[in-house]
């Protein structure tokens, strides 16, 4: 993945693609997660992992120069629990995540505020 596609990479991506960022096998970036070694932050919801972008940039050690790019994500990451709950709702209309997922990881973040 070239700098142009990791600028333009969403503030969360799959693990698929946070792997492929990484230079890491698909399969061996599964392992990694489910063993709790991946390197870099994943947040499971259900049978899926998402990997903030932010701590992608930050391991490749991406800056725009005067001030590193993943800072302006980790930036734009703090949310209040209604953006988080937005975005996560954004996930479910698109089908990323399932009901039941949805559901669930909608009530973790419930229950941590």
């Amino acid at each position: 993945m070239d700098l142009a596609e990791l600028l333009a990479l969403p503030v969360a991506v799959d693990l698929v693609t946070a792997s492929r960022a990484l230079g890491i096998a698909r399969t061996t970036g599964y392992e990694l997660a489910q063993r709790g070694e991946y390197p870099v932050r994943t947040i499971r919801m259900g049978a899926r992992y998402t990997v903030p972008t932010a701590e992608i940039l930050r391991a490749l050690g991406v800056t725009d120069g005067s001030s590193s790019v993943s800072e302006r994500f980790v930036d734009a990451g703090k949310s209040s629990l209604t953006d988080d709950l937005e975005r996560l709702a954004a996930l479910h209309q698109t089908g990323a995540l399932t009901e039941a997922e949805f559901s669930t990881a909608k009530q973790r973040m419930l229950d941590m505020s």
